[in-house]
């Protein structure tokens, strides 16, 4: 996946969103496929002047919409060398999250958010990290990609 990601973009020099259908290797470029949440958190990244990028051109234009009591956020993918270099936009990226998320939810202390981040160590090798919990839990997410970023 990593490597898939790198033939698209620098993935060092901004945040990039990783589509949902990434793994299907008969896909191209074209044919990437974001969770709708894509719309509203783009917006935000915009709005807080957090760089994002999509392996497949400026925008997200094909998007799932999925019918489920949780919300599912859209996959991050994110190098060493970027979350050295911009430390807090992990915590900022995560911050929006949470806070869009808490706004949905409302009262709502059932309802939960999923996130996937990838997050590519020195070796080149990615590791991935899966959370799926109440929004204000996603500060321990940030400690686990600065930890792969530091020990791999």
């Amino acid at each position: 996946m990593s490597k898939k990601i790198r033939q698209l973009v620098d993935p060092s020099v901004a945040l990039t969103f990783v589509p949902a259908n990434i793994n299907d290797d008969s896909l191209d470029a074209e044919n990437f496929s974001y969770h709708s949440s894509i719309i509203g958190i783009r917006k935000l990244y915009s709005e807080k002047g957090l760089k994002f990028q999509f392996p497949n051109s400026d925008d997200a234009q094909n998007t799932l919409h999925l019918h489920s009591a949780d919300w599912i956020a859209p996959a991050i993918f994110v190098t060493t060398l970027y979350v050295s270099q911009y430390p807090d936009a992990v915590s900022l990226a995560l911050s929006i999250v949470a806070n869009y998320a808490s706004e949905l939810f409302g009262n709502d202390k059932e309802s939960k958010c999923q996130l996937t981040i990838y997050v590519e160590t020195e070796t080149g090798k990615s590791r991935q990290v899966d959370f799926n919990g109440p929004p204000d839990a996603l500060g321990d997410v940030q400690k686990l990609v600065r930890e792969i970023s530091k020990n791999g």
